[in-house]
């Protein structure tokens, strides 16, 4: 279908580099893309070819142009394709601050079915002869089902006939390293180059939206931006490092399962001896990804902790101890006002401090230390010896009965020593002996009771005790937001001004795409989040694109217009509480999941206290007599 005239537009609903794409008026299941400049030459002639061949199996799994839409002069001004109902672009799903806001309920499963349906659909492609080339965060459409639908398919590498129409461009933090320098326009993409792309979004999935180049330098001249790592195959998660090494609180790679990691090695270390037309094919990840999806379990104390069976503990309540987030269990990043508590970690510290003296109370058992007094060692020695100089004695009697000489000798020699070792000495012996044997059975007695339900509050207190110095973090972020938006009108519009810039390609000169991708590994993605003290913790980071970065802040800064009409005037501060953002929740989820523990804790305890309660007369009776033994032994010296 080519249509002539130009639909009623309605909202933009994204916008990219070529143009921007329209909601139409007339037909809510279509949109229409708008290029900024009428198509010429062989962008045009793709675009007519794509439009003529039609999407085939491919419908479902992609927007394929159905239409074309043409100026007066006859030029190609747009096309007209399906609405993708997918509503967020993969980056929104593997970030778990946009994640947080949007799917609050999902979990790490989700995140690895959508990982297999991404493989599945660029399998849909290269099997219907459509190489994606521009593989990039903004490529994937994602619903909350965890359906997958490919975008931006004007931009595919397409054949048509003999002849192969190019894709012109593509993402460098999603380029594999032979292709890195190169002018991609002048390529013929092949589906071993999307395999690499393919594999850093599923690496993003499944590890938050880390990217795999992306770390911190082990050595000298190290690259550090995620372009230079890809080119000299610095994947940052090998082990040991060579290049790089993960950036800080990064998942770990025993997350996944140890075919997953080999299949990660494939794709991102041809240096290793792979050659790269051996990297995984979409058909082999979604293999892989649905065994994964089908060897999930669930944590006994988050719903949302999802992980691969296998695995000792839960990987994702440690990341809760160390203070980080990654699933909120359903409770939107927008809590009620009530559930934000700066007073609840405090009350949990306390409580802590005494639980864990109590553990360390009901663990501790007051026994009398009884040792060998000074100057006994040496007879007691030779007392623990005496069977043995008897045995030698006799045997000595035997072979030498014709010396009669001899044998009186040594049997002289051993009267000399029973004489020495006096009545008083054999019963100091018996005594220390029963000494031995009394002490050993309150170090079993002991042991039990700390081999049981000590050993664990111990270390469950430990736990906590590394949780809290993280969470304590959480707070000051929470606190800080939370005097944001019990600022004054004016601070909370300018926030919510600044938060409406995403850090995006252009807003700064020298940060490109890569550099975004650092970060938001870092937690930074509108002007808002800018803070000195992160951003100089970034690699490559200098004071020169630092400032850049600041003064584009504050020129947005400077822009801000306060409007004192959208204040609640019904408020009697006259100021709109809008709810908590994502920090406060991410605080409020840490104190939820250390109040968990600490129950767990104070049930330990309480178990601890019910075993003293059943040893402690066997491990009195046993000390007593150690106390009336010891007195014996000192009045025997």
């Amino acid at each position: 279908m080519r249509l002539q005239t130009r639909p009623a537009l309605g909202e933009k609903l994204g916008e990219g580099g070529e143009g921007a794409v329209f909601a139409l008026v007339s037909n809510a299941e279509e949109v229409a893309k708008i290029y900024r400049e009428p198509l010429q030459d062989e962008a045009a002639a793709k675009l007519e070819a794509m439009v003529s061949a039609g999407p085939g199996a491919l419908a479902i799994h992609a927007a394929w142009p159905r239409a074309l839409l043409r100026g007066k002069d006859g030029r190609i001004e747009g096309f007209i394709m399906a609405r993708a109902p997918e509503p967020f672009d993969i980056h929104e799903i593997y970030s778990p601050r946009d994640r947080a806001r949007h799917l609050p309920d999902s979990d790490w499963g989700f995140l690895v079915r959508v990982a297999a349906n991404t493989a599945i659909a660029f399998a849909a492609a290269h099997a219907a002869g459509i190489v994606i080339g521009d593989v990039n965060h903004g490529s994937v459409r994602v619903g909350k089902d965890g359906k997958v639908r490919l975008i931006d398919c004007d931009s595919m590498q397409f054949a048509a006939g003999d002849r192969i129409y190019r894709c012109q461009v593509g993402m460098d933090t999603y380029t594999p390293p032979e292709l890195q320098s190169q002018r991609l326009a002048d390529v013929d993409r092949t589906p071993d180059h999307d395999a690499f792309g393919l594999a850093v979004l599923i690496f993003q999935l499944l590890f938050l939206g880390r990217h795999p180049f992306s770390g911190v330098p082990v050595k000298a001249g190290a690259p550090t931006e995620i372009a230079g790592a890809i080119a000299q195959h610095g994947y940052a998660y090998l082990d040991p490092p060579v290049l790089l090494k993960p950036p800080p609180a990064a998942p770990p790679l025993s997350l996944v399962s140890e075919d997953i990691r080999a299949l990660f090695l494939r794709a991102f270390q041809p240096g290793t001896g792979y050659a790269p037309s051996s990297r995984p094919t979409p058909r082999e990840w979604a293999a892989a990804l649905t065994e994964l999806a089908g060897g999930l379990t669930t944590c006994s104390h988050r719903r949302s902790h999802v992980y691969r069976k296998g695995l000792a503990s839960c990987p994702w309540c440690a990341f809760e101890q160390a203070g980080i987030v990654a699933f909120l269990d359903g409770v939107p990043a927008s809590l009620s006002a009530g559930k934000f508590d700066p007073a609840a970690l405090l009350r949990i510290s306390q409580r802590l401090v005494a639980e864990t003296a109590r553990t360390k109370r009901l663990g501790t058992w007051k026994t009398p230390s009884v040792t060998l007094l000074a100057g006994r060692a040496w007879r007691l020695k030779i007392l623990a010896k005496l069977p043995t100089f008897l045995g030698i004695g006799g045997v000595s009697a035997v072979l030498t009965f014709a010396s009669s000489g001899i044998a009186s000798a040594l049997l002289g020699s051993l009267l000399v020593v029973v004489a020495v070792l006096s009545a008083n000495e054999l019963i100091f012996y018996r005594r220390r002996r029963r000494v031995a044997k009394l002490t050993g059975e309150v170090k079993a007695l002991t042991s039990e009771l700390r081999n049981g339900a000590y050993a664990e509050a111990v270390s469950v207190a430990a736990h906590i005790e590394r949780a809290r110095l993280g969470v304590s973090q959480l707070l000051k972020q929470a606190q800080a937001s939370v005097s944001l938006q019990l600022a004054t009108p004016r601070e909370v519009q300018l926030r919510a001004y600044l938060d409406s810039f995403r850090i995006g390609p252009g807003c700064v000169h020298g940060i490109g795409a890569g550099r975004i991708a650092q970060l938001v590994s870092f937690g930074i993605e509108t002007a808002a989040d800018l803070n000195l003290t992160i951003v100089s913790q970034i690699p490559g980071f200098g004071d020169q694109l630092t400032e850049r970065l600041f003064k584009w802040r504050r020129d947005l800064e400077r822009r801000f217009r306060f409007n004192p009409k959208s204040v609640d005037t019904d408020n009697r501060r006259g100021r709109r509480r809008a709810g908590l953002n994502a920090e406060e929740g991410r605080y409020f989820m840490a104190i939820s999941s250390l109040d968990v523990q600490l129950r767990r804790l104070i049930s330990l305890n309480d178990q601890l206290e019910v075993q003293r309660a059943a040893l402690e007369p066997k491990i009195a009776a046993t000390s007593e007599e150690l106390e009336l033994l010891h007195e014996e032994l000192r009045s025997l010296k």
